[in-house]
Order: structure tokens, then C-alpha cells, then sequence
């Protein structure tokens, strides 16, 4: 595995697949700043999928009704909107999408779409002096396609993150789209990644060598937890909230009457209906909606257990949860589902079976110490995201070497 030689300082392209930029800290941006601090790289662009006006009229709209998320976005969507210049060695930018169109980028509007997407982007890596760059992109995605038509003879690295083929609401048009944009990307590359060996072996067919690295976790210096007024035992969930999530197992918790269960993240627009359902049911839910990632370690601190109660499928067996990092960061015991692996974690992860789920809840409880916390955020270390960071590095070392050793 190994990329085209490169002249250095570079300059890294980053393609993120969704509109979500600083709210939750995902494996993207931890990657896009540590890669803004190598000193072989002397800027990162970090790229989302272009919005039209449209766009920002539904963002404002959820604003307007209370929903943080929307009025994260709409702010943030507008700040890299209105990004004209190069600012620092990380630059965030959203392109403005002339005409509305599908998710695709497929029509005779989109066709329009991509040749005024493509010269502007031209324009802002020119404006930029970006003239050697190597492209870090975030697949199945099909802006990521357009930026490397835009940059055809550059390099390119993908980094995958999930199994979005295997969503179960994806039509079956929608499926096939997206294993194109695998297969469009993934041979082209010169380094892929896959963040778990599940989703590795799902991407086979499109490439053989693909390296796992998995998710990393900023350790947090202050853990001042977040004045919560909910009966103890709190636990806690961080993270989306929609079909990946075991209602039976959720309703199990909830009726056994141990404690809070706070569930703290967006809730998927179809799922609504039935976690309202729920929170009127049982005066124990706390649903307190997207929980920005700068609080979120304040929110962790305050559960006395994070729980994982995922149900099992192949797209939950090919995540690799950046929730249980930062739980492990925060010294918490973690209850997951047999969809992570507990040796990676040196056995702090207690992985219960469905039916014996809520009894390990209880013993994760009752056995947990000061001591076991420590252990915890010790154990996390080597999980950095400078550490993940070299690891990548390592494997497209071959592509510096030339100017190292000048």
C-alpha cells in the first residue's frame, strides 16, 4: 500500500460525506486537525458536501423550532459559506450548490452543478496556493467523486467509517449508488483504511489491502461533570439515536427501574414517534437531544455507567463506536452488545448478550472503583489521536522518504 511520491510541504484535501462539522467531533476532524499539525503538511482543507439555498432554509427553519443540531449547522454552514480566504493551516469550507438536486449529483440540474462546483474549486485551490495536494476522502460519497474528477492527478487516500450499504431504511436504488462510489474510489486509491474488520472485509470486493485503524480519543483534562438532577444510578448514551438502537433491550432497562437512562444525541426523523412514546411511559428517559462535543465530556462525567445497547447487524458489527473511547477516556465502566470486540480494550469492556444485559449493568455498578477508573483513561492512551495519526503516516511513508532524506 502506498501512494504516488509527493513533493513537501503538501497540502491534504479532506472530504467529509455529511454537514456536521464541529458539532460532534467525529474521526474526520480529530484526523483533519492532527494532519494540520504534521509537519510535513503546510495546509488541510477540509471539505462538506456543497448546500443550496434550500438548504439553509430548512436549517433555519429546525432553528427556529428549538432544534440545537439546526442551529449548530446553520451557524456553521454559513461561517464556511462565507470562507474566502486561507486561514491558518486548517481551513473549513462548504461550497454554495447553484441548483437543487438529489444527494447524488445525478441530472441535467446536477450536471449544471458539477462544472460550476468543479471551476470554483479550482478557483479556491489556486486562491489557496494549494499545488501539490494529496486527497483524504471519506467514501461512499459522491462529492468526494467530484473533487477527485476536479484533481485527477493527485493521490488519494480513502478512510472509511461505516457500512452505509447496510443501513437497513436505504432503498435499494440508494444501496447500489453507494456501492458505486465504493467502487469508483476505493481501486483508485492509494491507501484505504477502515476503521473496524468487519467493514475491511465488506469492502473487499472493491479493494484487497486494506489497512484497519481504528477510532482514537482526545483524553480529557477536566472532567467537571454537569449539573444533572436525576435519581442515581445515572446511564448514559451518547450517540445517534435511530435503527441501531435495541428498543426491546432500551424497554428492558427501562422497566427494570435501576436508575436513569439518559440518551443523549439526535433522534432519527422516523424514529421520533416512538422514543416520544417511550419518554411519556416511563418517567426514568431522559432524551436531552445532540449534545455538542464540547460538552459532551462534561455529560459523560456525569454517568456512573455508558451503555452500547446496539442491536446486532452487519452495519452495527462494522462501526467501531467513538462513544466507548470517550467513555473509556472518562474512566466510566462500559456495557456494550456483542457488537465491539472487549480484548482491544484490554477486557474493560463488559460485553453482555441481550438476555443477560441488564444483570451486567448491575455488576458493572456494584464492581466498579476509583481504582478501575484510573485503569480506564490509562488504558486509553494509546488510542490518541496522534497515535492513530502515526499509524496512518506509517503507511504512506514511502511517499515522503525522498524529501526526508533531502
Amino acid at each position: 500500500m502506498s501512494v504516488a511520491r509527493l513533493n513537501t510541504p503538501i497540502d491534504i484535501i479532506v472530504v467529509w460525506y455529511q454537514n456536521d462539522g464541529g458539532f460532534f467531533g467525529r474521526r474526520n476532524e480529530r484526523i483533519a486537525e492532527s494532519l494540520s499539525r504534521h509537519p510535513l503538511v503546510r495546509r488541510v482543507l477540509h471539505l462538506e458536501p456543497p448546500l443550496h439555498a434550500l438548504d439553509i432554509a430548512g436549517s433555519l427553519c429546525r432553528a427556529a423550532c428549538g432544534d440545537p443540531l439546526a442551529r449548530h449547522r446553520l451557524k456553521d454552514d454559513l461561517t464556511r459559506l462565507r470562507a474566502d480566504r486561507p486561514d491558518g493551516r486548517l481551513q473549513r469550507r462548504t461550497q454554495w450548490m447553484p441548483l437543487p438536486q438529489t444527494r447524488f449529483m445525478e441530472g441535467r440540474a446536477a450536471n449544471y452543478n458539477r462544472r460550476i462546483l468543479k471551476e470554483r474549486l479550482r478557483r479556491w485551490a489556486a486562491r489557496c496556493e494549494i499545488n501539490n495536494p494529496l486527497l483524504w476522502l471519506y467514501p461512499p460519497c459522491p462529492y468526494a467523486e467530484l473533487v477527485a474528477e476536479t484533481f485527477s492527478g493527485a493521490p488519494v487516500v480513502c478512510d472509511c467509517v461505516d457500512a452505509v450499504p447496510e443501513v437497513a431504511w436505504l432503498s435499494p436504488a440508494r444501496r447500489v449508488r453507494f456501492e458505486e462510489s465504493y467502487r469508483r474510489l476505493l481501486p483508485r486509491a492509494g491507501a484505504v483504511f477502515a476503521v473496524s474488520a468487519p467493514l475491511a472485509e465488506s469492502l473487499k470486493p472493491h479493494r484487497a489491502d486494506i489497512r484497519v485503524i481504528p477510532n482514537g480519543v482526545d483524553i480529557p483534562n477536566n472532567l467537571d461533570s454537569l449539573p444533572l438532577l436525576y435519581p442515581r444510578p445515572i446511564l448514559g448514551y451518547i450517540g445517534s439515536i435511530d435503527e441501531r438502537m435495541d428498543t426491546d433491550l432500551v424497554e428492558e432497562l427501562l422497566s427494570a427501574r435501576r436508575g436513569t437512562l439518559v440518551l443523549a444525541g439526535p433522534v432519527e426523523k422516523a424514529h421520533r414517534p416512538f422514543w416520544k412514546s417511550l419518554s411519556r411511559r416511563f418517567q426514568n428517559l431522559e432524551l436531552t437531544g445532540p449534545v455538542p462535543c464540547r460538552r459532551a465530556d462534561s455529560l459523560i462525567a456525569t454517568f456512573d455507567a455508558a451503555l452500547l445497547p446496539h442491536r446486532i447487524n452487519p452495519y452495527t458489527l462494522s462501526m467501531d463506536p467513538l462513544k466507548v473511547y470517550r467513555c473509556l477516556a472518562a474512566g466510566k465502566p462500559v456495557i456494550a452488545t456483542p457488537v465491539i470486540r472487549s480484548e482491544r480494550f484490554g477486557g474493560l469492556v463488559t460485553i453482555a448478550e441481550k438476555e443477560h444485559y441488564i444483570e451486567a449493568v448491575a455488576m458493572a455498578l456494584r464492581d466498579n472503583t476509583p481504582g478501575l477508573a484510573v485503569r480506564r483513561r490509562e488504558a486509553m492512551l494509546p488510542f490518541r489521536w496522534d497515535v492513530r495519526l502515526q499509524e496512518m503516516m506509517a503507511c504512506l511513508e514511502p511517499a515522503f522518504q525522498p524529501a526526508c532524506a533531502q
